[in-house]
């Protein structure tokens, strides 16, 4: 078990104000609905773009991302530091402290996702020889949470911890599917970018590929995210029929002609349908 210290405020000023005189007075326009604390989605900012990089980041890249001045983010990481929810190498750049594991541990363990659904991934990475993901949804991206590799896998394909795209993802897509339609409305009105020749950013096109993920029960990214990587994934639901996550296995482009995708989707779908089955989901 990791041991952190308690937790103990402390004022580190933003451009605007301290982080407590910041939230101060934004709280009653917060409890009102009008907008979120300033600090917390600044902090947020940060913390995301951390999680989206691949590699260490540097203070002035991550201010340029967040729109914050370097000062600002400077401060701020100061904060997260301390916390241990970053951590700077000596070249002064950024990656995701260990301090995050304890906060999402008692998650990750109510969930019981990761020890409960590591065994079908194995079994399908040796089967197909690939990489095998199970990914959740953040509310606007799938985000992969464990995974396991074949004899032929890749292993920079999705990490745990890194995100997808719901819009030119295939674990995106079969997420984003099965969320309500305003959320599907929301996330399609905003601008989609274009990642490849192959990516789709017509919301129309977009929907009638969601639709079609909801008859056939999976998705197909062919090139959409990356031009050399394909992937195949299906939905896991509980005994609610709510969606759990999505399990993708992941294939280089250039072994992913039409009969290995016929063969990596018959593989995938029976262990979906098995996942499901074990979060007591009955068709």
């Amino acid at each position: 078990m990791l041991a952190f210290g308690k937790y103990r405020p402390r004022r580190h000023s933003l451009s605007t104000g301290t982080v407590e005189e910041s939230a101060l007075s934004e709280q009653g326009a917060a409890s009102r609905g009008a907008r979120p604390i300033r600090a917390v989605r600044h902090l947020s900012d940060i913390l995301r773009c951390i999680s989206k990089s691949p590699t260490p980041i540097g203070v002035n890249e991550l201010a340029r991302r967040v729109g914050l001045d370097k000062s600002s983010v400077s401060r701020l990481l100061d904060s997260l530091e301390e916390e241990r929810l970053v951590q700077r190498g000596h070249d002064g750049r950024v990656r995701l402290g260990m301090g995050l594991l304890a906060i999402s541990a008692p998650l990750m363990r109510d969930l019981g996702l990761s020890t409960r659904v590591r065994p079908s991934l194995e079994v399908l990475a040796k089967r197909t020889g690939e990489t095998v993901n199970l990914s959740v949804w953040s509310g606007s991206e799938a985000v992969s949470i464990v995974q396991a590799l074949g004899s032929n896998a890749i292993t920079h394909f999705a990490a745990p911890g890194r995100t997808n795209p719901a819009h030119c993802s295939a674990s995106g897509k079969v997420l984003l599917a099965f969320e309500p339609q305003d959320i599907v409305d929301r996330l399609l009105a905003a601008p989609l970018q274009r990642y490849t020749e192959h990516t789709v950013t017509d919301p129309d096109a977009l929907r009638e590929q969601l639709r079609k993920i909801r008859t056939l029960g999976y998705a197909v990214n062919v090139g959409e995210l990356s031009s050399d990587v394909c992937a195949v994934s299906a939905p896991v639901f509980d005994m609610d029929g709510s969606l759990v996550g999505a399990l993708t296995v992941t294939v280089p482009a250039y072994r992913f002609d039409a009969a290995r995708q016929a063969e990596i989707i018959s593989e995938t779908l029976p262990v979906a349908r098995d996942l499901s089955e074990q979060f007591g989901h009955h068709r």
